[in-house]
């Protein structure tokens, strides 16, 4: 058993291995969370081993770039890669974005946290006090997350952050200022403007080039969208199932992450139905191909590049 994660040419279906546990990562990693640069040099995260991957196209790993293998934790550090970078400390560290200038964003699940780790190898908290909660706060270090999950960040530098035991989506500024940006207490289900906006269990989200957020709100079995100043609709899925049609007529099963390229295609990760689905603007959903292997389990993370490739972070095949 190991997990591996491989890469997938859109136009063409072909599918290459780029690494796996047991080769170049070691045999008790856990892959969980993963994001790909402009580059094309992956970034996954290891909830077993509480650390950070660099991962080049070639299979090539760079180590732990934030935090040390089996030693879970929570510090900050400052310095450089394998000085200060590596004295930071992470305990089940899942969702995982990069941005333009190569900050990597993580979330710290359960010590409660966001975090940023800088070219440079400083690691530092953005939003959280390490204690699960639900409060937002001019001061990132006084806001409350519970059990963040998928990250994203925007070209301006603005995180996005589903904050999944509170079943809302919150936003961290650059300033450090943390907002909400939708979801009510409890969760549940409904469009609608910021706070009147319910999601149930939100696992993943992404942004787009016009700074549209797509969130995969697994326990409501939809994708939903929301606009930049908040107003959260439906773009496809109702109940559970699985059927290609266009908005509240297609059916999904257990959306475990999302992603959207460069052209604005949406891609979603369907682990309950064993597919990668391909989502339009317009809520058109198709199946883009089946992703199952031999024991019947699925795929739990999907991003894309900016050349037209995806890449599928299969656990334990």
């Amino acid at each position: 058993m190991a997990d591996r994660i491989r890469k997938i040419n859109v136009q063409t279906s072909e599918v290459h291995l780029v690494v796996k546990t047991g080769d170049q990562l070691p045999s008790g990693a856990a892959l969980w969370g993963m994001t790909v640069s402009a580059n094309g040099t992956i970034y996954a995260a290891d909830m077993a081993e509480n650390v950070v991957y660099k991962i080049y196209e070639d299979g090539r790993v760079n180590g732990a770039v934030v935090g040390k293998l089996n030693t879970p934790g929570d510090v900050v550090s400052s310095g450089l890669y394998g000085s200060g970078g590596n004295s930071a400390r992470l305990r089940a560290v899942n969702g995982i974005a990069v941005d333009s200038s190569d900050n990597i964003y993580v979330a710290d699940s359960t010590n409660h946290k966001v975090k940023r780790l800088s070219p440079s190898g400083r690691c530092q908290t953005l939003a959280g006090t390490g204690l699960p909660g639900d409060s937002c706060n001019d001061n990132g270090l006084l806001a409350e997350l519970n059990l963040p999950y998928g990250v994203a960040v925007d070209a301006a530098g603005i995180v996005y952050v589903c904050d999944g035991g509170n079943h809302k989506v919150k936003k961290i500024w650059p300033n450090g200022k943390v907002t909400l940006m939708a979801g009510a207490t409890g969760g549940g289900f409904a469009n609608g403007n910021g706070a009147l906006a319910k999601f149930s269990s939100p696992s993943g989200l992404c942004v787009s080039k016009s700074r549209k957020i797509f969130v995969a709100d697994e326990g409501n079995y939809r994708v939903r969208q929301i606009d930049e100043n908040g107003n959260v609709i439906t773009l496809a899925g109702f109940s559970q199932g699985n059927v290609d049609a266009v908005g509240n007529l297609a059916r999904f099963s257990q959306i475990y992450d999302i992603c959207v390229d460069n052209s604005g295609v949406i891609w979603v990760l369907d682990w309950g139905n064993h597919s990668i689905r391909k989502v339009l603007d317009n809520g058109k959903v198709s199946t883009f191909m089946p992703w199952k292997d031999t024991i019947g389990l699925g795929a739990s993370c999907i991003a894309a590049d900016n050349s037209g490739f995806l890449y599928i972070l299969e656990r334990n095949v």
